[in-house]
């Protein structure tokens, strides 16, 4: 496993407590310090360094590296999961006690990232800038593809992104899956966690579903980025990188480590909360209204992930699924019957709620 950069905080808790054997390749790359070293972000074999690996775990790093990696690698899937934790307090008025627990698959290859554009007539006053936005077929096709695999049976509702920002404030609640291209799932993806108490707190992970041998297939990072406005001072919410590691896990196969993370994460959020409105804890960074730091709120989650029960339905789980066409991609976009797809980790739901979405293990 690739580490560019950052630290094992959960991912090492999991290794102890389950097991399984993890081996960290730490790299500076894709950061100011590389750069001011070495006069460049990345190394000329770079590529072949990380082909090595099963998955890369990234900080908040240069959006520039983190495009390159995901054409490279195709990994053109990245999901973010977002989700009001029990006890943690939403900024939204009138929402204590209502679910928001969603996630959004955003295209990550194409669209308006593309970086297809330059600049003509420079240092004149007819100075132009021009970006051109590219879908293809088959790409628009392998993306909805994977987000009907996650809300099979489920009401498909099209938006615009204006009044699709509005609802994410106003009625988050009604969202399971969410689709969009690359800038516009970015967005709704770094609107949503706001809405269930802050940014920090938000995972992602880029997934190529159908990779090849010797390529990582996940790129797991938190979704926030690298705010050199608090940096030095040790008080970034480790929770986005310690969920995105749980991600990680989950797509690896761990099973009983990605729960007890998850669980961990939920239980330390909430005591952390309950504490702080008694005054009698500032474990929460200030981000969530607390005086805590990184590493003690890091650690926190990671000492109740040692010691959890591990019990069929502790934590909430993300929905990753495994699609292998068995025949070439139409024109259109068929019946799902014609996928086999492997769900390697469903997220809990009620049975009332299964059978009304027609969800089948």
């Amino acid at each position: 496993m690739s580490v560019l950069p950052g630290d094992g905080i959960g991912l090492e808790a999991a290794e102890k407590r389950f097991g399984f054997q993890l081996e960290f390749r730490h790299y500076i790359w894709a950061s100011c310090t590389c750069f001011q070293e070495h006069g460049t972000m990345l190394p000329p074999d770079w590529k072949k360094l990380l082909q090595a690996c099963d998955a890369i775990y990234f900080g908040a790093g240069m959006m520039a590296t983190l495009l390159l990696f995901r054409r490279e690698f195709d990994q053109y899937i990245n999901l973010r999961p977002c989700c009001l934790f029990p006890g943690v307090t939403s900024p939204l008025a009138n929402r204590e006690g209502e679910p928001i627990d969603f996630i959004t698959v955003r295209e990550n290859t194409e669209g308006e990232y593309s970086s297809v554009g330059g600049c003509i007539f420079e240092g004149t006053d007819g100075e132009t800038v021009i970006q051109d936005t590219v879908f293809t077929r088959t790409d628009v096709d392998r993306v909805l593809r994977y987000a009907f695999e996650l809300a099979r049976s489920i009401t498909v509702e099209k938006y615009h992104i204006d009044i699709l920002c509005a609802h994410f404030v106003q009625r988050p609640r009604t969202f399971d899956v969410v689709v969009g291209s690359n800038l516009l799932g970015d967005i709704l993806s770094n609107l949503g966690p706001p809405c269930t108490g802050t940014i920090g707190i938000a995972p992602s992970a880029s997934l190529n579903p159908s990779s090849s041998q010797g390529d990582p297939d996940q790129d797991a990072k938190p979704v926030h980025g690298s705010a050199p406005d608090i940096a030095g001072q040790g008080i970034t919410n480790p929770v986005g990188k310690v969920w995105s590691g749980q991600m990680m896990l989950e797509w690896l196969g761990e099973k009983e480590a990605t729960q007890a993370l998850m669980g961990a994460i939920e239980k330390v959020l909430q005591e952390g909360t309950n504490a702080q409105l008694k005054g009698e804890s500032d474990l929460l960074t200030p981000d969530m209204g607390g005086k805590g730091t990184t590493e003690a709120l890091g650690r926190a989650i990671e000492e109740e992930a040692l010691e959890i029960k591990f019990e069929e339905g502790v934590g909430k789980k993300i929905i990753t699924a495994n699609i292998e066409p068995t025949e070439s991609p139409s024109h259109s976009l068929p019946s799902m019957q014609i996928f086999q797809s492997r769900i390697i980790i469903k997220r809990d739901i009620t049975e009332k709620a299964k059978a009304s979405h027609g969800y089948t293990k």
